[in-house]
């Protein structure tokens, strides 16, 4: 099997509920077919025979590295945080090698 690890978009799909209310109505507003499209690539990768992590970041920056952000399947309450691209490029790096997210989703939360 091939290992892939691939960022997607928290709000797409099945993380739409997860998302907080200002960047909910932004994606209905400006986003909405991006975000179909997103959801829609996110469902083939997962019924495929790949070895997946779909990544999903909270609003992305152009901050530094931090190490301090945490990953979870299901956040316990809506999503407005902020992480850095660096933080989620680290994560990403990290599960290149690594068997624990795989065939799973991954929600990037700052702590």
């Amino acid at each position: 099997m091939t290992r892939v690890v691939i960022l997607s978009a928290l709000g797409a799909g099945a993380t739409s509920p997860y998302i907080a209310t200002l960047p909910e109505l932004a994606i209905k507003l400006m986003m909405s077919k991006l975000f179909a499209d997103k959801a829609t690539a996110d469902d083939l990768i997962r019924a495929s025979d790949l070895d997946w992590t779909l990544v999903y970041p909270a609003i992305l920056t152009n901050g530094p590295y931090t190490g301090a952000y945490t990953a979870v399947q299901a956040p316990a309450r809506r999503v407005g945080d902020r992480i850095s691209r660096a933080d989620v490029a680290d994560f990403m790096l990290r599960q290149a090698g690594s068997q624990e997210w795989s065939r799973r989703n991954a929600i990037l939360l700052t702590h």
